[in-house]
C-alpha cells in the first residue's frame, strides 16, 4: 500500500497538469502503465514480477477489492473530456478565443489547424454534446434544429436527413417574438407533439446555458468525467 500511495501523490500529480491539456499516445500510457505496475509489485520501475491478479482488477476501489489505484489512461480521456466539456460551455476568454479560431459559430470547424489540443478537443465533440443539454435563456447561442435542449435535437426529432443538416443554422432566438414562441405552420401541423414540447419552455433575457445531464449541479468535474469513462469502457468490455 506504501507503493501505490507513493503512485498517487507523486506520479499522478507529476501528470496532473499535462493530462488536462494533452491527449498522450497510447504507447507511452501503455509504457508508463507498466513501470507504475512494476514498481507497486517490486519497488523497481524496471523489474518485472509474476502477479496472481490483473492489473485491470486492482485499478478498483478498495470496497471493490482492488488496490484504489487509477488507470492512468482513464485519467488522461476523463481530463481532456472535462476540458472539452469546458471549452464548449465556458465563456472565459481562453474558451471564447478557441471558439472564434476553431469553430464556425457553436459548431467545430472541419478545417485543418495547428493546434495541440483543438483536435482532442474536436474528437470529444460529440460525447459533449451527446451528454449535455441547453438550459433554455434568451436562445441566442442555441442551434433550433441541431442542439439538444428539449430532450432530443429536433433533426432526430423530424428525422431530418443528414444531407441537409449543413443548412440548418437558425438559432432558438430566431423562433421566438417577444417571448412568443413562431413556430412554422408546416412544423406545427405536422408534428404537434414536438410543439407542445417545444411551446412548454419558456424564454428568459438571461444567457443559455449549457449543461451535463446526470450530476447535480450541471457542470462536470474530473471525477464524474473520470466515473463517466470508465462507465463506457465498461459497457465497451
Amino acid at each position: 500500500m506504501g507503493m501505490v500511495e507513493l503512485v498517487k501523490s507523486v506520479i499522478h500529480s507529476m501528470l496532473a497538469y499535462s493530462f488536462h491539456i494533452y491527449a498522450w499516445p497510447a504507447s507511452l500510457i501503455k509504457a508508463l502503465d507498466g513501470c507504475i505496475r512494476n514498481f507497486i509489485w517490486s519497488g523497481d520501475t524496471k523489474t518485472r514480477k509474476i502477479v496472481t491478479t490483473a492489473w485491470k482488477s486492482l485499478c478498483t476501489p478498495i470496497k471493490d477489492g482492488g488496490l484504489g489505484h487509477r488507470s492512468i489512461k482513464l485519467l488522461n480521456q476523463a481530463a481532456i473530456l472535462r476540458l472539452s466539456w469546458v471549452m464548449i460551455s465556458s465563456d472565459q476568454e481562453w474558451a471564447v478565443f478557441c471558439w472564434q479560431r476553431f469553430s464556425n459559430g457553436r459548431t467545430p470547424s472541419t478545417r485543418y489547424f495547428k493546434s495541440a489540443i483543438w483536435h482532442v478537443i474536436k474528437a470529444n465533440w460529440n460525447m459533449v454534446m451527446h451528454n449535455s443539454l441547453w438550459l433554455m435563456g434568451d436562445g441566442t447561442k442555441v442551434n433550433f434544429w441541431k442542439d439538444n435542449w428539449i430532450g432530443d435535437a429536433l433533426v432526430d426529432l423530424l428525422n431530418i436527413p443528414l444531407s441537409l443538416q449543413s443548412a440548418l443554422v437558425a438559432k432558438v432566438s430566431d423562433f421566438v417574438l417577444n417571448t412568443l414562441w413562431t413556430i412554422p405552420r408546416v412544423i406545427a401541423e405536422a408534428y404537434p407533439n414536438v410543439v407542445e414540447d417545444i411551446i412548454q419552455i419558456h424564454t428568459s433575457s438571461r444567457h443559455d446555458k449549457l449543461v451535463w445531464q446526470g450530476t447535480s449541479d450541471g457542470s462536470l468535474s474530473l471525477k464524474a468525467a473520470f466515473d463517466y469513462i470508465k462507465h463506457v469502457e465498461a459497457e465497451r468490455g
